[in-house]
């Protein structure tokens, strides 16, 4: 039941945090994927610092509130699918923007667990 908690709380504070970033984008940016894309990479990245801290020493509730929770309320595969299929028509921002993400993820994710694990 506490890790359960700790999740829905870790979630409210994630999908908050999206939603701020989300504002910000839209005052400061004209593009529209900026903020999905902003998110997913930057809790790709932190995800990996998670991981890569506690790879030594798991602790279940702790991934619970930050991994599960807050890193799953803040990243939203759900709004990238819907705009790469919105994308359609438009290659070279479709193209851009799938290899931002499906390259910078994965490439970030690394880098936070490499320092994650100097913690």
């Amino acid at each position: 039941m506490t890790g359960l908690l700790l999740a829905a709380g870790g979630g409210a504070i994630g999908a908050v945090a999206r939603y701020g970033i989300g504002l910000w984008c839209a005052r400061y940016t004209s593009v529209p994927q900026a903020a999905t894309l902003l998110v997913n990479l930057l809790g790709s990245a932190l995800l990996g610092v998670l991981l890569g801290w506690t790879a030594g020493h798991p602790h279940p509730m702790l991934y619970a509130w930050l991994g599960t929770g807050m890193m799953g309320g803040f990243t939203t595969y759900s709004t990238l699918m819907v705009q790469l299929v919105n994308l359609r028509g438009k290659r070279l921002t479709l193209t851009w923007y799938a290899a931002a993400t499906f390259l910078g993820g994965p490439a970030l994710f690394a880098l936070g667990m490499l320092a994650g694990a100097l913690f």
